[in-house]
């Protein structure tokens, strides 16, 4: 299973791509695998009354992967920045270097600056000692459009061979 972060915002600005992108990307996988590869997000796996808080730690306790969608929205996000600590404390504890992986969404300055100082500069330098895939030139397309499922292919080939490891 993998773990969907994202900030609620970019998805919504951008039409709902991300939730089209997890989408694809879990189908991908499943077509890869012949097996189904739930992709754990917020905004269809949490039910009206549950309480969140308790849902998200559920999801993250049960996913194998992480994907963090990194925007200056994800890094502004106090939610978004516990739940990416919360798993490579999870990662860290499974002595594993490859389950996170991150998804460079919209260009931010915190990101890119070689010293990102403080808590924000400490969760940047932890995600990028994992390979990362860049979207940003790929988030104006369709999710249908043949580059970016072809994009999401290769993605998938990615993730399946971390199943293996």
């Amino acid at each position: 299973m993998g773990f969907l972060s994202y900030a609620q915002f970019d998805d919504q600005h951008n039409l709902g791509w991300i939730t089209a992108f997890c989408q694809t990307l879990g189908n991908e996988v499943r077509a890869q695998t012949g097996k189904p590869f739930q992709m754990f997000q917020d905004r269809t796996d949490i039910k009206w009354g549950e309480s969140w808080r308790e849902r998200i730690k559920a999801g993250l306790d049960a996913s194998t992967f992480f994907f963090p969608v990194i925007t200056p929205s994800f890094l502004q996000s106090v939610e978004c920045r516990r739940e990416l600590r919360d798993f490579l404390e999870h990662e860290r504890k499974r002595k594993r270097g490859d389950l996170v992986l991150p998804i460079y969404y919209i260009r931010c300055k915190e990101f890119d600056h070689k010293r990102c100082p403080g808590r924000i500069g400490t969760l940047v330098r932890a995600v990028k000692k994992h390979q990362l895939k860049d979207l940003t030139d790929l988030r104006f397309e369709d999710v249908g459009d043949n580059k970016v499922r072809k994009f999401v292919a290769k993605m998938a080939e990615e993730v399946c061979s971390a199943i293996i490891r």
